[in-house]
């Protein structure tokens, strides 16, 4: 439909009048970006009806008037204002499909809407989505964006794409009502790709002897549109890893040829897998009993199996991320194999059969749900081997045993330390080895009988069977929610060293507190917390008004190093190479010395360029940003002499940071008194 400031110009159009999109815009009040969106609607219209559009010669808009435009007229006073329905459907077109998420403002200007009414169909559209455990997040500059599990959000996307199709093959009358909706839907959508999809599904019915009609084809239809329209946005998350055997199928080298020849160009390896796998789908059981969204989801099929065992086994497995991965690993491969009698031989899974395992009954009675779903059944070789992935999991879930861990860290030395300890008081953990990034290719092999690896840095390939774990270099909620994932438990409260010493020397003489310090230490390693030190203790002996600094602004992240490295050059505690190095550092490794957002360490190996021990501190105003996009406004640039300062120094500031609020109140501090007054607050100096 149009509104009415459109039916003003089209009327202005009708009469022989020639406009701009500037006098449209003036005149309105509206932006050149509106009043272009005005023109395409009133096209739109024209178009539709059998009309000649408008016509532009330098921005000088005009209508062939030679026209009977009596129809037109009669159809507009049909035309109402966009329904509830309408606004919501134009909301999740925008949402599910514009990179740039949805403004209000903007598109409370567009369809000339007040944002209070287009807030209150957001409230609608997010009680909606809620229920599929979908949320409409907003990020600052950018608009609202929805976020949850991609597999619902698909489906919500296939869903909308089936209502719209179907409101274009209306009536004229009825399209012109609804042009607004089918504006945005053309905007997203391109006419080419609906008829590329509808020739694809006419070659594939060919060429594979399919079928495909009834209830599932609009859904499979719109699929395929989304796919075809949005060619590398799918295919890149772990559920589409797991699909990646297709690639080696009869049927993918079919769908390939097909669709390359509707397109007349190569197609990504990531769109032919999706692509694959829907039509496999159609292969097993042409999708009857409204088995189409569980085959795109399969999360929710392999959640619901998981959830079904752990009952029968009396045991949590829900949260087994290994289990999880195995399962989406296997169940698709599995009903392929089924569909093509293929089997599977491996010793192992043999020996469960042959023993009569009682897992075998568990997966028989976990699996029926898939089975009655998609009209398959699973031959025991298939039972088995999802058999061999919950015995794991029972184990990994019951057992008493300590994981052994490897630790990669992308930073320096004194920084794996303070992390390996912050484990070690957290969980019960034999840490292996603490590995710096760049020796893993060629030391990782060596370790043998290995549970897990964490990493701070992302890892570039897999180690066998052994899971990767990402976590930050400063323990978070969100690390300790990971962990749990993989069957790690926090330990049990650890034991103050200062509080156990307390006793100690109020009821004993103690002859060397040193010694039994150490010993302590050696012998209850991962039971107690070293806390003898007081937090803030060297950083407040070495900070002094020669080497702490402020600042409004920097130009970047290299001046920012360098100010806060010359200042170490200033009070001779290194050379100026020290400070070259400290950029080289960066450079090569990232911005790996943010340790937490808002604060930098920047720091050299130990070398000849260290003169002797000391910190530098730079404060700035406002934040520099590193090409990760990570940010920071202070600077705790530092050098040592030996790993025991490097590390007492590291220790000291991440007590700060994670006990202490160090950031956020450092970052308010424009002169040195108001540090002093910090640490005398925070501290007993």
């Amino acid at each position: 439909m149009l509104n009415y400031k459109e039916i003003e110009i089209l009327n202005s159009l009708i009469k022989g009048e020639k406009c701009s999109f500037r006098a449209i815009s003036e005149k309105y009040g509206i932006s050149d970006r509106a009043a272009r969106y005005y023109i395409d609607n009133i096209d739109y219209i024209l178009k539709i009806l059998g009309y000649k559009i408008t016509e532009k010669d330098r921005n000088i808009i005009f209508l062939e008037t030679d026209q009977d435009f009596s129809k037109i007229f009669e159809i507009l006073k049909k035309a109402q204002k966009l329904s509830v329905d309408d606004r919501v459907n134009i909301l999740k077109l925008i949402l599910f499909f514009d990179e740039k998420g949805l403004n209000i403002t903007k598109i409370s200007e567009e369809l000339q809407i007040s944002r209070t009414t287009i807030k209150k169909d957001m409230k609608l559209l997010s009680e909606e989505l809620g229920k599929d455990g979908i949320k409409l997040n907003y990020k600052n500059n950018i608009g609202y964006k929805p976020e949850g599990n991609n597999g619902e959000i698909l489906i919500k996307q296939i869903e909308l794409i089936e209502e719209i199709l179907e409101l274009s093959k209306g009536k004229d009358d009825f399209k012109i009502v609804k042009t607004q909706i089918l504006n945005y839907f053309y905007k997203y959508i391109k006419e080419e790709n609906i008829e590329n999809t509808k020739e694809f599904i006419v070659e594939v019915e060919k060429v594979m002897e399919l079928n495909i009609n009834g209830e599932s084809y609009n859904k499979i239809f719109s699929y395929m549109l989304i796919l075809l329209n949005f060619d590398g946005k799918y295919g890149n998350s772990q559920d589409s890893v797991s699909k990646k055997f297709l690639a080696h199928t009869d049927e993918y080298e079919k769908i390939k040829e097909i669709l390359e020849n509707i397109l007349k160009a190569t197609v990504k390896q990531e769109m032919l897998i999706e692509m694959t796998d829907l039509i496999t789908g159609i292969t097993i059981n042409s999708f009857e009993n409204n088995s189409f969204e569980d085959w795109i989801n399969e999360e929710l099929i392999i959640k619901k199996m998981i959830s079904k065992v752990s009952k029968i086994v009396k045991t949590d497995l829900t949260r087994d991320e290994i289990l999880y991965n195995g399962l989406l690993y296997h169940i698709k491969p599995a009903m392929y194999r089924i569909k093509n009698n293929i089997q599977i031989t491996n010793s192992v899974f043999k020996e469960l059969i042959l023993a009569k395992d009682p897992v075998l009954n568990v997966v028989n009675e976990g699996i029926k749900e898939i089975e009655e779903l998609f009209g398959v059944k699973f031959p025991e070789d298939e039972i088995a081997l999802i058999g061999f992935h919950i015995k794991a999991s029972i184990e990994r879930n019951t057992s008493e045993k300590t994981k052994k861990v490897i630790l990669i860290c992308g930073l320096g030395y004194g920084s794996s330390k303070v992390l390996e300890q912050s484990l070690k008081e957290n969980y019960d953990l034999d840490i292996v080895d603490v590995l710096p990034y760049y020796l893993i290719e060629d030391t990782l092999p060596n370790y043998k009988n290995i549970d897990l690896i964490l990493s701070t840095v992302d890892l570039k390939h897999k180690y066998g069977d052994v899971p990767v774990v990402k976590i930050n270099p400063l323990l978070k909620e969100d690390d300790f929610v990971k962990l749990s994932k993989y069957g790690i438990k926090k330990g049990n409260r650890k034991i103050s060293m200062k509080k156990l010493m307390k006793i100690i020397k109020n009821n004993t003489t103690m002859e060397n507190s040193d010694k039994l310090i150490e010993e302590l230490k050696q012998e209850l390693e991962n039971s107690i917390v070293d806390d003898l030190s007081d937090a803030g203790t060297i950083l407040r002996e070495i900070l002094n008004k020669e080497n702490v600094r402020f600042a409004e602004k920097v130009q970047d992240w290299k001046e920012a190093i360098t100010k806060s490295g010359n200042i170490l050059v200033e009070n001779k505690v290194v050379k100026s190479g020290y400070v070259e190095e400290m950029i080289k550092l960066v450079k090569k490794h990232g911005a790996y010395i943010v340790i937490e957002e808002g604060i930098a360490i920047p720091h050299a190996g130990i070398s000849e360029n260290v003169l002797k021990t000391g910190v530098s501190l730079l404060i700035v105003k406002e934040k520099v940003f590193f090409p990760s996009g990570r940010g920071a406004n202070i600077f705790l640039s530092f050098a040592t002499i030996n790993k025991n300062d490097h590390l007492n120094i590291l220790n000291d500031l991440f007590e700060l940071i994670t006990k202490y609020n160090f950031i956020e109140e450092i970052s308010k501090i424009s002169k040195y008194e108001e540090l002093e007054k910090y640490f005398r607050k925070e501290f007993v100096c």
